[in-house]
């Protein structure tokens, strides 16, 4: 017998699906009664217990998420919602601050007194290690929305965005262009995105035998406000400039404002990329070159798996649980040629 019995050794036992002996934990309608029959007789003969989480959706459960934000996400909020109702669940949104100390202690209070059923993070909480280790020591069911290149080696339910790929495709198309001479504004450093879309940025210029000048680096927020302020500098810093990254669309339109006030045309004199595909990249003149993420659908799509998680429907140990994505290169106007 195996040092713990899972609900896949429960299923072999019974000569049954996975889903079937799932449906049988969660008592789910629908179920033959030979089949439920089968399954409670491996159950009692395996001496399967329940994990945490379907125990703990059992006594707890009131079909309702939270979605934890630290700012706007109303894309990833609408994914969300979209996945509650398509299973009849409610939704909570709760404003956390990752930099107004620790919240664990707070999160894991709230949705036990709401008996909430689980939790969405977003960054930059949902990169925090020792918040969700907490979250799981605690059985507290959650998804988290992450920055990786590769695929994360988890046991709960999680969407990997590949930032640094995206990156590197945004840094060549400028190469591409001609451009050696490339500026680089970071969003909020709490954010893994961050630095992944830098490390995308130098890599692709060091392959081209590029050293990254860190005159041309600015750190910064992920605000319009932030893409100006940076970009204004980067400009007065470096007069031969001729393409400047920034690490989000909010920030690319900050920085095409510095560029005009500069007396810079777009992309004549100089190009700019954003990231994400937002509408600061449509709304702009000319619109943003930018990579395009489906953050709705990324957010749609990683409920489904957390609600289904929540059901038992799903094997933690069958490779379901992770969704890659590598945001997709969009050409707008922003970029052109390196002025000669």
């Amino acid at each position: 017998m195996p040092e713990r019995v899972t609900l896949k050794h429960v299923a072999e036992h019974a000569g049954v699906s996975f889903k079937t002996v799932a449906r049988v934990i969660t008592s789910e309608r629908g179920v033959r009664e030979e089949n439920r029959r089968k399954v409670n007789a491996s159950i009692k003969a395996l001496g399967y217990e329940a994990d945490p989480v379907a125990r703990g959706m059992r006594s707890t459960h009131t079909h309702t998420l939270a979605l934890v934000v630290d700012g706007l996400h109303a894309d990833v909020q609408s994914g969300v919602l979209r996945a509650c109702e398509a299973n009849d669940y409610s939704l909570q949104i709760m404003p956390c601050e990752l930099d107004a100390g620790d919240q664990t202690e707070k999160l894991i209070r709230s949705a036990r007194r709401s008996k909430l059923s689980g939790l969405v993070l977003t960054p930059p909480l949902s990169e925090h290690t020792g918040f969700r280790r907490a979250l799981a020591k605690n059985d507290v069911p959650f998804a988290a929305i992450v920055s990786a290149g590769e695929r994360p080696s988890v046991d709960y339910p999680c969407a990997y965005i590949d930032d640094h790929g995206a990156a590197y495709d945004l840094t060549q198309h400028l190469i591409q262009f001609g451009h050696r001479d490339i500026g680089f504004i970071w969003g909020d450093e709490s954010h893994r995105s961050s630095n992944e879309r830098y490390r995308g940025y130098r890599e692709a210029l060091e392959e081209h035998g590029t050293e990254v000048d860190r005159r041309r680096v600015e750190v910064g927020e992920y605000s319009f406000e932030s893409g100006r302020r940076s970009a204004t500098r980067l400009l007065r810093r470096d007069a031969g400039l001729t393409a400047i990254m920034a690490s989000n669309d909010e920030i690319a339109a900050g920085a095409m404002l510095a560029a005009r006030i500069a007396g810079k045309e777009i992309p004549a004199d100089v190009s700019i990329t954003g990231f994400e595909d937002s509408l600061y990249s449509s709304c702009s003149w000319p619109q943003i070159t930018t990579a395009r993420q489906p953050t709705e659908q990324i957010a749609y799509k990683l409920t489904q798996i957390l609600i289904q998680r929540i059901r038992g429907v799903i094997d933690p140990n069958s490779g379901e649980l992770c969704l890659g994505f590598r945001p997709e290169l969009i050409v707008k106007g922003s970029t052109g040629p390196a002025k000669t």
